[in-house]
């Protein structure tokens, strides 16, 4: 009676063949011994898996609990979660970043753009010194410079409507006065500062 080995004599492509006729489950352990006999004679090797339809069954399953296919079968079903891990992640992130582009005009594409920086500086973050001294890390500079920059026009823009509701307030009607209190919770409210007496 011929032993699983005998399946190891097979070609790597045939072998990856057998596998996944094994993996799928679509055809009796007979048909499988029968096409592995087929694919031995075709490739010179004399004899077959046994002679008895009964051993030629026993080879096939003793091959299917044996260690290379086991160790075969879950490499290849680890890459195919991974795979799928990795296509659900981009689903994700393509329908989120869609989202946020699609969602409120130029709104949108500020957040899709502070999601990206963000994404940026996790990774940088996760950079040893090492890596960020020996890496082409232009790419952080230029970002670091962006967010400065970007930082720079929302204070500046804070100024100017901070400016023109003084302004405003100032050159209201005298109906009522305004007190220094309403002039600070004015500034409170565009600086974006929440007392702690708000919660």
């Amino acid at each position: 009676m011929a032993g699983a080995s005998i399946l190891r004599q097979l070609s790597d492509e045939d072998v990856e063949a057998l596998h996944h006729k094994l993996r799928r489950d679509a055809e009796s352990d007979l048909a499988i011994a029968k096409w592995a006999e087929g694919r031995l004679r075709s490739g010179g090797q004399a004899g077959g898996l046994g002679p008895t339809d009964a051993a030629r069954i026993m080879v096939i399953a003793r091959y299917r609990k044996g260690r290379p296919y086991r160790r075969w079968l879950e490499t290849w079903e680890n890459q195919d979660r991974q795979l799928k891990s990795e296509i659900a992640l981009q689903r994700q992130r393509f329908e989120y970043l869609t989202s946020l582009v699609q969602g409120t005009g130029e709104r949108g594409l500020y957040e899709a753009s502070n999601h990206l920086k963000a994404r940026l500086l996790t990774i940088a973050a996760g950079m040893t010194d090492r890596e960020l001294a020996a890496g082409d890390v232009k790419w952080l500079k230029g970002l670091l410079q962006e967010i400065r920059d970007a930082e720079k026009l929302d204070r500046q823009s804070q100024v100017e409507k901070l400016k023109a509701e003084i302004e405003r307030m100032m050159n209201a009607p005298r109906t009522r006065r305004v007190s220094a209190e309403d002039v600070v919770a004015k500034v409170d409210e565009v600086m974006g500062v929440k007392r702690k007496d708000e919660g």
